[in-house]
Parts: structure tokens; C-alpha cells; sequence
């Protein structure tokens, strides 16, 4: 369920940084709106597309057997 929330907030994020409005993040929520587009201003557009990308990686890596995925997730984390 951590994995999904971080998955959704790195997309939500990106969409964000690349211009997106309230709309495109599936929310009538102002509140939700405003928190993405603070969080936001803490990553670059590269930044956010890389941990969208190492997230989908460990995913995989750890549906393949190539790594644990509660520790993958959790080395995830702490490097951020």
C-alpha cells in the first residue's frame, strides 16, 4: 500500500511539473491540488521522471525475485 501512495505521488508530481492541472490528477481536491504543487517545487522534471522510473524498476526487479521488496523499497526511500 506505501509503494502505490509513493507511485501515485512521484506521478502526480511529474504531471504537475509538466504543466498539469487539478483535473489531470484524477482529484477535485484543492486541498490535494495545492500539497502536489508544494512537493513539486522540491524536484526537477529529470528528478521526478528518475523516481518514477526506479520505482516501476523495483517493482519488477521484485516480481522477478531479483531483490526483496520490502528492503528494495525501504533502500528506496532512505536514498531519497
Amino acid at each position: 500500500e506505501i509503494f502505490w501512495t509513493l507511485v501515485r505521488q512521484v506521478k502526480n508530481m511529474a504531471v504537475v511539473v509538466h504543466g498539469g492541472a487539478m483535473a489531470d490528477l484524477g482529484t477535485k481536491s484543492d486541498f490535494v491540488y495545492k500539497k502536489t504543487v508544494a512537493g513539486a517545487k522540491n524536484f526537477t522534471k529529470e528528478e521526478l521522471i528518475r523516481l518514477h522510473g526506479e520505482l516501476v524498476a523495483l517493482f519488477h526487479d521484485a516480481h522477478r525475485g531479483l531483490l526483496d521488496f520490502d528492503i528494495a523499497l525501504e533502500r528506496w526511500l532512505l536514498k531519497i
